[in-house]
């Protein structure tokens, strides 16, 4: 496989920015909606046991349907398919929570995680796409140029200069052509685009007599490799007439020079590729997550106006690092019912905003893919399944494992051995509105920062970040006072889980070019297993303990990142002359 599959330019940049606004905007409405009541299932819902229930069976489906059918589904529909009906699938479930009841919560729960499914690996199907498209333009507008002084030198040789060696071509000549014309007639190429070539040459930024000088040692050294290799395929008639070694030396300089630029390209190629897909995947989850503060803004204001909101806290129990949930009296679930009125008004809202979302992604350019007949076989079902036993995605589930933990530790614990135990349920909200900014800012700057700094630099410190937050959280007694450490708690989790959603989905665009469809769908599956893990072993861990298990996780996710970057930029790493 290719390291860069050529994408053949279909949209004006602008374009490209419109559509990666409305897929933005359309993921904004959708889960405004569902998270705003989906954090809401215990209390409005509570009765059987139906809430909680039709949560899991979400994420069962979830899981199932990623590793079974996500791959036919998006290949069958399309990328633009597959996320509207991946965004239709979200109003039953939401729509049932008019009249919530066994028949009508459950089956709109399993088709929601579903739609879930398709929906996540069309979208990263969708922006990998745009960002390569993006390139692809790029690449047009600013078209790499050989160095004026390597055009020279190859027209020299095209125009009589035929009986002269390769070492001559590169050392005496131009040496002589350099002292015969001004040293400001040969500029080196130090535009943008051969900043790559620059920086391995250690050529300096300006156009001094030291950088032509060692440009020209550059050129003897490359010129006495590629001398060499002309020899060794030489046959026994090598003793041939002048006309026919200048052909040859002629022939075999320009296809020197052709290698030479076409690996330049393909190389700033690829370093564009994976910073515009982390630009891309960073203003997506800039407004994917700012959801959660939508979503939790919304429902505390419904609710508040029925008089629903709970204080109680719990100055006797242990809560923090130290919270068991065989402490139960430490956490009261018992909340005023809320009124039908309330009920029928939230739940209308998020009706409203799920209809918005499959709205929005109607307007969307439906990218030029192949259209084939797509059969329903044994392939399909495996697909995931046989991507997953590969190298890189071996080494990469650990941290996308983390990155599900995360956001099921914050939902299934902070908020209740933190938040809920320490301070008050009411204040839940208020600390997710901190958890959301914080994310939905860190996945945006992330996207940028890669761009100066690269992909390592921000993932090793985002683990920095990491490690500091579970330390605090495990040295932290939370007290109901500290309202601003509650805050900053908030904050430091949604920090990390910007960066790793963000980035994480654009670095396996990245590693898997021409496989999105399964490599999202593995991603969806292990992340959604992730999430779901905090919620198994919720009953029968003290939150000290699953702190611990946060840390090995993300410890091992680092390593393995560490190793598929490894392995990434070996695969993609091009010499620029011919060896």
């Amino acid at each position: 496989m290719e390291p860069v599959e050529e994408e053949r330019p279909e949209f004006s940049k602008l374009r490209i920015f419109k559509n990666l606004t409305l897929l933005s905007m359309s993921y904004l409405f959708l889960f405004t909606a569902y998270n705003g009541l989906s954090m809401l299932q215990t209390t409005m819902n509570k009765a059987e046991g139906i809430g909680t229930i039709s949560q899991a069976a979400i994420y069962i489906l979830y899981g199932l349907s990623s590793l079974f059918l996500s791959c036919y589904v998006v290949e069958k529909l399309g990328t633009k398919g597959s996320l509207i009906t991946g965004m239709a699938c979200f109003a039953p479930y939401i729509a049932s929570n008019f009249y919530p009841s066994w028949f009508t919560m459950i089956p709109s729960a399993m088709l929601l995680g579903f739609g879930t499914t398709i929906m996540w690996a069309a979208q990263g199907t969708y922006i990998n796409k745009c960002s390569k498209m993006y390139c692809a333009l790029d690449k047009n507008d600013n078209a790499i140029k050989p160095p004026k002084d390597t055009m020279h030198y190859e027209s020299k040789c095209k125009n009589g200069k035929k009986n002269s060696s390769v070492e001559e071509m590169s050392g005496h000549n131009i040496a002589q052509d350099i002292h015969q014309k001004p040293t400001k007639d040969i500029k080196l190429d130090t535009s943008p685009e051969s900043a790559i070539i620059s920086k391995e040459n250690n050529l300096p930024s300006n156009n001094s007599k030291e950088e032509v000088r060692h440009w020209l040692e550059i050129s003897k050294k490359n010129a006495s490799k590629f001398t060499k290799k002309l020899d060794s395929h030489k046959d026994n008639n090598s003793q041939s007439s002048t006309k026919s070694n200048g052909e040859k030396n002629e022939a075999s300089f320009n296809q020197f020079s052709d290698t030479y630029f076409d690996n330049m390209q393909k190389q700033k190629q690829i370093s564009s590729i994976g910073n515009i897909n982390a630009m891309f995947f960073g203003f997506h989850f800039l407004l994917y997550s700012s959801s959660q503060i939508w979503s939790n803004l919304l429902s505390f204001y419904v609710l508040r106006s029925d008089g629903n909101v709970t204080s109680n806290n719990f100055p006797n129990c242990s809560c923090g690092p130290d919270y068991c949930n065989t402490d139960s009296e430490c956490f009261s679930t018992d909340t005023k019912e809320i009124s039908n009125y309330t009920r029928y008004l939230l739940t209308g809202i998020c009706v409203v905003f799920v209809g918005c979302a499959v709205l929005l992604n109607l307007f969307l350019d439906a990218l030029k893919e192949k259209k084939e007949t797509v059969a329903f076989s044994l392939s399909h079902v495996l697909a995931t399944a046989k991507f997953s036993r590969r190298k890189e995605p071996i080494l990469l589930i650990p941290l996308t494992l983390y990155a599900g933990m995360c956001q099921g530790f914050y939902t299934a614990d902070f908020t209740k051995s933190y938040i809920g135990c320490a301070w008050s349920t009411s204040h839940i909200g208020l600390v997710t509105v901190f958890y959301g900014l914080a994310s939905a800012v860190s996945s945006l700057l992330s996207g940028y920062v890669i761009k100066f700094v690269g992909r390592r630099s921000v993932f090793i410190s985002c683990h920095a970040v990491n490690v500091v937050n579970l330390v605090f959280m495990l040295i932290w007694r939370p007290e109901p006072q500290q309202s601003l450490l509650f805050y900053l708690a908030g904050s430091l989790w949604g920090f990390t889980v910007g960066i790793v959603m963000a980035q994480l989905r654009a670095f396996y665009g990245v590693l898997f070019q021409g496989e999105e469809e399964t490599a999202f769908a593995s991603f969806n599956m292990y992340c959604g297993l992730g999430w779901t893990l905090p919620f198994i072993y919720n009953q029968y861990l003290c939150t000290s303990v699953k702190l611990y298990i946060l840390f090995v996780v993300s410890s091992l996710g680092i390593v393995g990142y560490m190793f598929s970057e490894r392995e990434y930029q070996r695969r993609n790493k091009n010499s620029y002359f011919v060896n």
